[in-house]
């Protein structure tokens, strides 16, 4: 097992313990209506073509979600609104660190 590494363009590294190898961490870069920007869970891809195809599908997905509410659930309420919408999403692929 080995683990490896990827950083984000904020600075923050992401993990993963495996088996396998892996070329990229595929995530979406979120920007919200107040100010700040987050990371959606990072997907992995073992070779550079399906890294490709990841980001099409993530790219789809952030094209849909730009513009809609942050939505939270909690015990007490279920879901509810939070005033904050999803101003900017953009797909990005990383490639692992060495």
């Amino acid at each position: 097992m080995a683990t490896i590494t990827a950083t984000l363009p904020n600075g923050q590294t992401i993990k993963r313990t495996t088996k396998r190898v892996y070329t990229h961490a595929l995530t979406i870069e979120i920007e919200y209506t107040d100010g700040t920007i987050g990371y959606a869970k990072a997907e992995w891809a073992g070779r550079p073509d399906l890294a490709q195809k990841v980001l099409a599908r993530l790219q789809a997905y952030a094209a849909r979600e730009i513009g809609t509410e942050v939505r939270r659930w909690t015990t007490a309420k279920g879901f509810e609104n939070t005033g904050i919408y999803r101003k900017a999403m953009t797909a990005m692929a990383i490639p692992v660190n060495a």
